[in-house]
């Protein structure tokens, strides 16, 4: 019996060294997260309601003066562009950061802009903290 209490008590204490190192390396919590994949992203309108295209997308982290924009956007609606998604979590800080966006509507060549805080770091995913839904055109 005091063989298995030892034996189960060097275990325990190997499994927290090893959590130890985890969040030394990487300044992070140890914590479960799930396996999905996620993106924020925004919708632009015309005044009418109307989705439409877009020109000239751009998103910035202000902090950092770089662009978050994913490697690879594709969506299924037109009128939905991504502005981040967790292929750029590392892009961010925990807290969050201010990412301006900016779009072109060629029908008008209207240009309009919106303050989006988009958090990630140590988190599981990107979060939109604040930001609009929609971006309506003029």
């Amino acid at each position: 019996m005091l063989k298995k209490l030892s034996l189960l008590f060097i275990c325990l204490a190997f499994c927290a060294a090893c959590n130890k190192k985890k969040k030394e390396a990487s300044g992070c919590d140890v914590i479960a997260c799930t396996d999905s994949f996620n993106s924020v992203g925004v919708y632009f309108n015309n005044k009418q309601g109307l989705p439409v295209e877009v020109e000239a997308f751009t998103a910035t982290n202000q902090r950092t003066k770089e662009s978050v924009l994913p490697t690879k956007i594709t969506t299924d609606t037109k009128s939905y562009y991504l502005i981040t998604d967790d292929s750029k979590k590392s892009k961010f800080t925990a807290v969050g950061d201010e990412v301006v966006v900016s779009a072109t509507y060629p029908a008008t060549g209207q240009t309009k802009t919106a303050v989006f805080m988009i958090s990630g770091d140590c988190k599981c995913h990107v979060e939109k903290v604040y930001g609009p839904e929609t971006i309506v055109f003029d």
